[in-house]
């Protein structure tokens, strides 16, 4: 085949995975065109969901103009029947899928069952899968029989702040609960029982997305414990990368407090600021980097794993080490996309 530039269209485009997997850090690896997220009939600029792109009548209209499609997430708006009419659309323009499966338990499900039985459509009709962790590949084995090529989660600190020691914050220690939006993987149950495990010393901050406040203090079991000094909320919206890379920054220690899930940004961005997680015995982030599990349930693990965190020291991670696997994670996306693009020319 030609030495052509690769024409890639991410599913989603901009979203910092795929920048910090796609976008280069050195000259040299200019050989992808990363195209953009298409607009959204109806929704605000830069809003990418849900994308045109798994339409398929946007595919027929415009897939001469596409190499690879490269989804990661976003399609629960779309059956497994929906899809597999999608995967047929690939298939008859020629275009080749790569499915990098971020989530086997999606985090906006409770129900996992559709979700399962869209990833049991895509994982065997995609040309590649990737997955971020070896026990995501060996659930993926087990489930499908699909071989996943296992490729690390990128730095999620934005490059001009990784390497930067954080100076020891005064007070007592800081517990982080990334609570967003209340979506469905989070148990807001873990509140009161943080508050009887940890010291009276001891500082608990709950982020939250804007007007969920009021919501999570409706939770039966916590509505009586609001006054509690330890407790602070803070509301606030998503904000830039650096924003979200100052938050983890005013944590001592990370709590995730999720009932399922797979992988996490929080723990990569952790790693890059040097916070300690702790973190429920379920999906695969442990595998991401080294963190302190609790059973789900059980108190005395969970008081375990905090008290664990809150004597651990991290330094950030080396920016050295993350501009070396991000150019890693560029070259190896690069060949995988081009020998897609081979076996698409019968080449």
């Amino acid at each position: 085949m030609s030495d052509r530039s690769l024409r890639i269209q991410s599913v989603p485009a901009e979203h910092a995975y795929v920048r910090h997997c796609l976008q280069p850090v050195r000259p040299g690896l200019g050989e992808l065109t990363l195209l953009p997220d298409p607009p959204v009939p109806g929704a605000a600029a830069g809003q990418w969901w849900p994308s045109p792109v798994l339409d398929p009548g946007w595919l027929t209209e415009g897939g001469r103009d596409v190499d690879v499609v490269h989804l990661h997430f976003g399609f629960e708006h779309r059956s497994a029947a929906e899809l597999e009419q999608w995967c047929a659309a690939l298939d008859s323009t020629g275009v080749a899928l790569a499915l990098t499966v971020h989530d086997l338990a999606n985090p906006h499900l409770i129900d996992q069952r559709p979700h399962l039985e869209s990833l049991g459509v895509l994982v065997p009709r995609a040309k590649a899968v990737l997955t971020l962790t070896h026990g995501a590949a060996a659930e993926i084995g087990a489930r499908w029989g699909v071989t996943a090529r296992v490729l690390p989660h990128p730095h999620v600190v934005p490059l001009d702040q990784l390497g930067r020691r954080r100076p020891r914050r005064p007070g007592p220690t800081r517990y982080g609960v990334p609570m967003g939006a209340l979506r469905a993987n989070v148990d807001p149950l873990l509140v009161p029982r943080l508050l009887d495990v940890l010291p009276s010393e001891s500082e608990i901050q709950l982020d939250l997305r804007p007007g969920r406040g009021a919501q999570l203090l409706q939770t039966q079991g916590l509505t009586g414990r609001v006054d509690d000094p330890r407790l602070r909320i803070v509301e606030r919206a998503a904000g830039s990368e650096h924003d979200f890379a100052e938050r983890v920054a005013e944590f001592d220690v990370l709590v995730l407090p999720y009932r399922h899930g797979t992988h996490s940004g929080w723990v990569e961005a952790a790693y890059d600021i040097g916070v300690p997680v702790v973190a429920p015995a379920v999906g695969y982030w442990h595998e991401q980097h080294p963190l302190h599990r609790f059973e789900l349930d059980d108190d005395e693990s969970l008081a375990q794993a905090l008290q664990a965190a809150a004597a651990t020291a991290l330094v950030p991670a080396p920016a050295s080490e993350r501009l070396a696997q991000r150019h890693d994670l560029l070259a190896a996306h690069s060949r995988l996309y081009r020998r897609l693009a081979r076996a698409r020319e019968g080449v």
